[in-house]
């Protein structure tokens, strides 16, 4: 059961992590508008996931993106799964609530790893000017004498 969860939760995190990015992609907040011409909906040929768009634009910073995007989602799918390892009881039960929180884990990772980011660099903004004048004033001393 370990090894099917250390193969399963990875995939199971990219598809959170492209659930999330189709949802970047798209705007739900509203019906989609036809086009008159051809009756297709606009916005569907500038996603990420039209097939026009994958073989006409090879973009390498929208490659770039979606690789950075499965690795996000194996790299957490493998953290949840190394959680777990060895500490669930075999069964599709407990199985699938492991692979729907590495789901879950793939979708909000971004979010994620965004948040860390702005507190982590909240906390650097309130502590290193003082450090760093510190530094200043003694760097200034050691000239002076």
């Amino acid at each position: 059961m370990d090894i099917a969860m250390l193969m399963l939760c990875p995939a199971a995190a990219v598809l959170g992590s492209f659930v999330h990015m189709f949802m970047v992609e798209n705007d739900f907040s509203q019906m989609p508008k036809l086009n008159e011409e051809r009756g297709v909906v606009n916005r569907i040929e500038k996603s990420v996931f039209s097939l026009a768009s994958w073989f006409s634009v090879f973009n390498q910073k929208r490659w770039y993106w979606i690789w950075g995007r499965v690795t996000v989602g194996v790299a957490v799918g493998m953290l949840v799964a190394l959680y777990f390892v060895g500490a669930i009881n075999p069964g599709a039960a407990n199985s699938a609530k492991v692979l729907a929180l590495s789901v879950l884990a793939g979708y909000l990772a971004p979010k994620l790893f965004i948040a860390q980011e702005r507190a982590v660099s909240q906390a650097l903004d309130k502590k290193l000017p003082p450090i760093v004048d510190e530094a200043i004033e003694r760097v200034n001393k050691s000239k002076e004498s």
